[in-house]
């Protein structure tokens, strides 16, 4: 007699099969849904730092060497310096309501009086701020260091050029950590 079903140990044998299957069909998942973590933690951090380096580049541009009065290193390799400069006063030459133009007193810059500071917050040392006056800023969060070098500490570097060393660390909720070093050179004013 010819029975067409199938037998426990076929049944068995595609259960088995079919066992195999979902477990590398759930590991690959697990896989993927990891490398997908890891490309957007690491690009949410390297935006985070390409932003400040912008923003204190946008800044810096701005100046010259001649009103930075405070470069502070701890040493020069802590990761902990502060800057202190001024920015020139603008004036709004073409009355759009916004300045644009430094204001040119007897051919030189007007430079404001209120000093503007970038540096670690001391209360959290893992945001750097921007300090102008009262006024607080936040440039970045997940700050590991932040340095500052001119001239006399990186002869590379031309006199009105200054390098900025950001390096943040972020640990992700899976307790992995992300880090990204952002290295820009500041083309500064090389008028006073």
């Amino acid at each position: 007699m010819n029975n067409k079903g199938f037998t426990l140990t076929e049944l068995l044998f595609v259960c088995i099969i079919l066992i195999v299957m979902i477990v590398a069909l759930v590991g690959a998942l697990v896989g993927m849904n990891s490398v997908f973590h890891a490309i957007t933690d690491t690009a949410a951090i390297e935006n985070e730092a390409r932003v400040a380096g912008y923003l204190i580049g946008r800044d810096l541009r701005r100046t010259s060497p001649w009103p930075i009065t405070v470069v502070t290193q701890d040493s020069p390799f802590s990761g902990t310096d502060v800057i202190t400069y001024k920015l020139p006063v603008m004036l709004d030459t073409d009355s759009d309501g916004v300045p644009d133009t430094p204001d040119l007193t007897g051919g030189s810059i007007q430079w404001n009086a209120t000093p503007v500071s970038i540096g670690l917050d001391p209360a959290d040392t893992s945001r750097l701020i921007r300090t102008e006056g009262a006024q607080t800023t936040l440039l970045a969060e997940n700050v590991k260091s932040i340095r500052f070098l001119s001239h006399s500490e990186d002869a590379a570097l031309y006199f009105d050029e200054l390098k900025i060393i950001l390096e943040l660390e972020k640990t992700n909720a899976m307790g992995r950590k992300y880090n990204t070093v952002s290295t820009s050179i500041v083309d500064m004013r090389n008028s006073q």
